[in-house]
């Protein structure tokens, strides 16, 4: 089999390379030769794969933001291609016709440069994204199992291991899948970190795009670009955290005591967490500057790999102390930094094609700095205060007993139920700061700073607007009455699936389900 592909993709590979060779014969001489120097090559494919990224990211975009009636659909995949607008179904449309013509669906992991490290990356990172979709119970708000469409994702998985063209659909069934997690909007949704393992796979999409196109087989360019994306994810907090005045107004020390509220360490006594506050506070400002000094290196990831090598590794220390402080486990994120790690430490380089240094690092902080326009990494910045505001879910059967409701009850949402604080529900009072005691009003800090009793926070918290909201408000019974009947006819659909599933995002001691229709 190898002896008949290889001919084809050298075919391939010298038809592509001749159509841009008949267009740069077309150029004046001296454009010409600044084009084919290594630097004004690198920098086109970098500009060229970050085009194609913002296309690829704008379809996927789209497919996050379907109509209700689309997700109360079996088939999500449909709906998604469907939905996409004239003008997108054009483009996927025009896009498709020119990979078939440039003949991309006989391109093999083995003609890309790195070839065997991106299939084990990018495989790695697609099974990260389709692991938490596939293995999601029954979605009752839309009342829908989606069996086609895990289906699809689990054969996309498999077949990617074959062929680097599989990426371009995957994205586009992972788009479909993760868009029912948007819907309704309960506040407090959090997709972000997930999105970020999405986009590093949309950019080595767009570098294939750009490989069947071209026939350049380099991947330099592309690696680039994804370490400009994963600093660009710290970088951005650091200048949130600098324009809060972080450093010197936040208090890291209450991070347990607000956590504990929500149910991390939930097996200790108060005491115990009380005690473990009173010994971080010697170190509060010793953590602070270690956060934010972490997150401002990653402007310059690019600088060297040791470098890279070193923060990275910091990275995945810094998750590991923020899930021991407050029960937070980003392990997509956590899984797409040792991923790329790991293709740092197998050779593959995001500067091979280039001998100059100061190129890279240079074009790195350019990119990195003005991530915010095109990486989107969340702007992770807030105050951490020792105010907390809990509430709990309670279910009453028919026989009037009173069941209180973990937020996995109502799955996939409980991300929105656990980091939601709910404040448009409230109509008696103020809700001063969100879910885990965050905030980014200083004065709130300040207030809350000098607040020694019960009675100074009810006095806080009727002199501040209340932020109740009708509307809102009845959009949250209607999800609610919606689900849990739906939950209470169906039982417990694909409850089976629950024990596939990937770790949790939000870790709390209590995760126990209480179904209304378990106790009939």
């Amino acid at each position: 089999m190898t002896m008949i592909n290889e001919p084809r993709e050298a075919g391939l590979t010298a038809v592509n390379g001749l159509l841009v060779a008949r267009v740069a014969t077309a150029l004046p001489v001296s454009l010409r030769h600044r084009l084919q120097s290594p630097n004004s090559s690198f920098l086109l494919r970098v500009g060229a794969t970050l085009l194609i990224f913002l296309l690829l990211d704008k379809i996927v975009d789209r497919t996050l933001d379907l109509s209700f009636a689309a997700y109360s659909s079996s088939f999500l995949v449909f709906e998604a291609v469907t939905g996409l607008g004239n003008l997108l179904t054009a483009v996927v449309v025009l896009g498709l016709v020119i990979l078939i013509i440039a003949g991309a669906y006989r391109i093999s992991w083995g003609s890309l440069q790195y070839g065997r490290q991106w299939r084990y990356a990018l495989v790695f990172l697609s099974a990260i994204v389709a692991w938490p979709l596939v293995t999601l119970g029954f979605n009752y708000y839309f009342g829908q199992a989606y069996i086609a469409d895990r289906l699809i994702l689990v054969l996309l998985l498999l077949l990617m291991l074959w062929r680097p063209i599989v990426v371009l659909p995957f994205l586009l069934a992972c788009g479909a899948m993760l868009g029912q997690l948007v819907e309704p909007q309960l506040g407090g949704t959090v997709l972000a970190h997930k999105m970020q393992v999405v986009s590093a796979i949309e950019i080595f999409a767009a570098g294939y795009v750009l490989y069947a196109l071209s026939g350049d087989r380099r991947t330099d360019h592309i690696v680039f670009v994804m370490a400009c994306m994963i600093a660009a994810s710290y970088w951005l907090p650091a200048v949130t955290k600098i324009q809060l005045n972080w450093l010197s107004l936040n208090e890291l020390s209450v991070v347990p005591l607000t956590a504990y509220a929500h149910g991390w360490l939930g097996w200790l006594d108060p005491a115990q967490i009380v005690d473990l506050a009173s010994a971080l506070k010697p170190f509060d400002m010793r953590m602070r500057i270690a956060v934010l000094a972490f997150e401002c290196c990653c402007l310059f990831l690019l600088f060297n790999r040791r470098l890279s090598n070193v923060l990275l590794i910091a990275a995945v220390v810094f998750h590991v102390a923020v899930f021991a402080l407050m029960g937070f486990l980003f392990w997509t994120w956590i899984a797409l930094d040792l991923a790329f790690l790991w293709l740092l430490m197998k050779g593959v380089s995001y500067s091979s094609s280039i001998s100059s240094k100061v190129l890279p690092a240079v074009l790195s902080v350019l990119l990195v700095l003005f991530g915010g326009l095109w990486a989107k990494p969340p702007a992770l910045g807030w105050y951490d205060t020792r105010l907390s505001y809990v509430y709990e879910m309670v279910g009453v059967t028919a026989d009037n007993e009173r069941l209180n409701l973990h937020p996995q009850y109502f799955s996939p949402y409980e991300d929105a139920f656990t980091m939601s604080g709910f404040a448009y529900l409230v109509q008696d009072h103020a809700v001063l700061v969100g879910p885990y005691g965050v905030t980014r009003n200083a004065e709130t800090v300040a207030s809350l700073g000098v607040a020694s009793k019960a009675r100074d926070i009810y006095l806080l918290e009727g002199s501040a607007t209340i932020g109740f909201r009708e509307d809102r408000s009845k959009r949250f019974a209607t999800f609610v009455e919606q689900f849990v009947a739906s939950r209470n006819a169906g039982a417990d659909q694909l409850s089976w699936l629950n024990r596939l599933r990937p770790p949790a995002q939000f870790w709390s001691s209590d995760a126990r389900i209480r179904s209304l229709a378990d106790q009939r």
